[in-house]
């Protein structure tokens, strides 16, 4: 799963593409004008009509998801109510989701059924625990068990939809927040860090914490990938972007402040790094 929170580093990325840095804030941290130009940003996508031509997809936004499927509260609305699990409340109450469930395509709400006692595996105890790693592989085996898992079983519904969870607004910040507890274990240990890569290149799709269903015929099984063909994920693996931006090796984004990307976190207590 690795490369999933590379991907969506690079899709983020290609939305503001730009010469200089960009600086990423803590929600909490953000103006209510600020929260309110992203919220209206996702909602902007929602109703842009795709362009990409990729399967079972109506709108931009449905397009980042696709990325995903194809590889495999205040703000944002509360829990989904008990009949249905769709949520009642927040900017995305009435939007239509064309994706899912799984690798089916049907129109469906954004759908939630919060549980607290996963959530409790996104603790700072657990963050801290996963950044003070010692190499990537034992750095990711802890972000994937519990601050990753946590926040999709804590949220639940489409959350959990191991396929299409894309289609929640709020997987987006979570998995911003994931990249963030990466950037937090590469500084501990920069240059060396910005190189270190691993772990299976073809999921085990029966043995993951958030089961996958059958896979139709019409979505090959992975086995591989371009500039990348055995078991072992290198900084040659090319993440495939399906149009929404251009395709770029691993090893081309594992610098998240000088590289392609530029952007770095703020720290609300520092300011910075």
């Amino acid at each position: 799963m690795a490369k999933y929170f590379i991907i969506l580093s690079l899709l983020l990325a290609f939305c503001t593409a730009t010469s200089h840095r960009l600086r990423r804030h803590a929600w909490h941290t953000l103006t209510p004008a600020q929260n309110s130009s992203y919220i209206s940003a996702e909602l902007c996508l929602m109703h842009t009509p795709s362009k990409l031509s990729l399967p079972g997809t109506t709108s931009r936004y449905e397009e980042l998801q696709a990325v995903h499927q194809l590889e495999m509260m205040q703000w944002f609305g509360g829990d989904g109510r008990p009949q249905d699990g769709c949520i009642t409340n927040g900017p995305f109450v009435n939007f239509t989701n064309h994706l899912g469930p799984a690798y089916a395509y049907t129109s469906h709400c954004v759908t939630r059924r919060f549980n607290e006692t996963c959530s409790a595996q996104t603790a700072q105890v657990f963050v801290d625990e996963c950044v003070a790693k010692g190499d990537w592989l034992g750095a990711w085996t802890c972000i994937e068990g519990k601050p990753h898992t946590g926040g999709h079983g804590g949220v639940g519904g489409l959350m959990l939809d191991a396929v299409v969870s894309p289609r929640d607004p709020l997987f987006y910040l979570h998995h911003t927040w994931l990249d963030k507890i990466w950037a937090d274990w590469q500084v501990r240990d920069l240059p060396k860090r910005l190189s270190e890569m691993g772990g299976d290149n073809v999921q085990d799709e029966g043995n993951l914490p958030l089961p996958f269903p059958p896979r139709p015929d019409s979505i090959p099984k992975s086995t591989g990938a371009d500039g990348d063909p055995g078991n072992v994920t290198t900084l040659e693996h090319v993440l495939n972007m399906y149009g929404n931006g251009p395709n770029r090796t691993i090893g081309e984004v594992m610098d998240i402040w000088d590289g392609v990307l530029r952007y770095e976190y703020v720290e609300p207590e520092t300011g910075g790094y």
